[in-house]
């Protein structure tokens, strides 16, 4: 006991003595400052409002400047789901100039639901997906690193075009919402209108079957809703050739066992 008094009375004096050479250092430092023939003396602080509105007018009278104005809030009016045969144009129209992509600032429903759930209502409130992966070819599918599930391509308000992707496969949560460059700093707004059309009682899941191929294990799965219960059933690899799955495939299956 003594020699742990002895150890925390010897480190409490080293802590002093730091503290004392610290202080007489910045002390000697501010005396050399004052007696710089160069050094300018202080000013006494300038005042200002605490009000924004006050901040925003002295800025305005101080050098010109004018904050920038906040963004009017952006209202969907209309949504258009490009159908699988309205790809070409859909390239043609919205293709050029990149994509953004949206961060998560806020997790949403679009991040925490299930993904099978969110397909389920997207196939209620625009149909089917405008892109799958039973709908690559068996050279795009070799040539792809890692092919989306599925995709639904959108167009906000005749102007604005949106895609909607499942990348991680039906053990994930969420959805990826990508829309052109020039709406990058919409992508929040647009995230909101989204999930708004696929929330509420209104938008109630609808049936789907679909491919998903989980490329860690090369392995083919049917993914999908029955209307009672979703669905995951391994499958030998499909024939991509004829497209995409029928729910009647699934259910001839399940009637077999």
């Amino acid at each position: 006991m003594a020699w742990w008094c002895g150890q925390a009375t010897l480190a409490q004096a080293q802590d002093d003595l730091i503290n004392l050479y610290q202080a007489e250092r910045a002390e000697a430092q501010m005396q050399r400052m004052r007696e710089d023939p160069r050094a300018l003396s202080p000013r006494p602080a300038e005042r200002v409002m605490p009000s924004a509105d006050t901040i925003r007018r002295w800025l305005r009278r101080r050098n010109g400047w004018t904050p920038p104005e906040e963004p009017e809030p952006l209202r969907i009016e209309r949504w258009r789901a490009v159908r699988r045969l309205e790809r070409n144009w859909f390239r043609s129209e919205h293709g050029q100039g990149g994509w953004a992509f949206s961060g998560a600032s806020r997790l949403r429903p679009l991040d925490t639901l299930f993904t099978p759930e969110l397909r389920a209502r997207l196939e209620e409130r625009f149909g089917p997906p405008t892109r799958t992966i039973g709908d690559f070819s068996p050279d795009e599918f070799e040539q792809a690193d890692a092919p989306a599930q599925f995709e639904y391509w959108l167009v906000a308000n005749d102007s604005i075009p949106l895609k909607v992707m499942d990348v991680n496969g039906p053990f994930e949560r969420g959805l990826v919402v990508a829309s052109a460059r020039r709406y990058g700093h919409r992508l929040g707004d647009l995230r909101d209108a989204l999930e708004a059309e696929l929330s509420g009682a209104r938008v109630e899941p609808k049936r789907f079957v679909d491919y998903y191929y989980l490329a860690a294990n090369d392995t083919w799965f049917l993914a999908g809703y029955d209307g009672e219960q979703y669905f995951l059933k391994g499958v030998d690899p499909p024939n991509l050739h004829l497209g995409r799955p029928r729910l009647n495939e699934y259910e001839n299956t399940k009637s077999r066992k």
